[in-house]
């Protein structure tokens, strides 16, 4: 939210959440709407909060099988048709680690784009996962 209302960030750019809980976009905008709200009366940008919330969408789908993702796919691409540039994806993962591999698999047979032209996917993961360097490494 603070990239977005400084104007780091492109009003082309969405972003959708992914997770087991079954949710619709507006049941996710209204959940993170009053974190949304407090942030931006501290920084006196309450004018982003509803422009960031259109820009935000949810899927629900279960972590180890393809249906949610394919879901999330087809909803990304809905939204980035319009476009007149390239679309990048850049996915966050907030995950425990025990999940970590089958969701990146998952991402890269369902989501990513294909690698050409101007095209780009990138995966963050939020934090360090594994117990030492062989587990890390899975």
């Amino acid at each position: 939210f603070h990239l977005f209302s400084n104007n780091y960030l492109g009003e082309e750019t969405m972003f959708f959440g992914f997770a087991r809980t079954k949710m619709t976009d507006n049941e996710l905008r209204q959940k993170i709407k009053p974190f949304l709200i407090k942030e931006a009366e501290k920084r006196k940008t309450q004018e982003n909060v509803d422009k960031f919330l259109a820009q935000c969408f949810y899927t629900a789908g279960a972590y180890d099988e393809p249906t949610g993702f394919v879901e999330l796919r087809k909803q990304m691409e809905e939204h980035e048709k319009p476009q007149a540039k390239p679309p990048g994806r850049l996915f966050y993962l907030a995950l425990p680690p025990s999940v970590f591999a089958v969701v990146g698999a998952q991402i890269k047979a369902c989501c990513m784009l294909p690698e050409e032209g101007k095209q780009w996917n990138r995966i963050v993961v939020e934090k360090p996962f594994g117990h030492d360097l062989d587990s890390s490494e899975q």
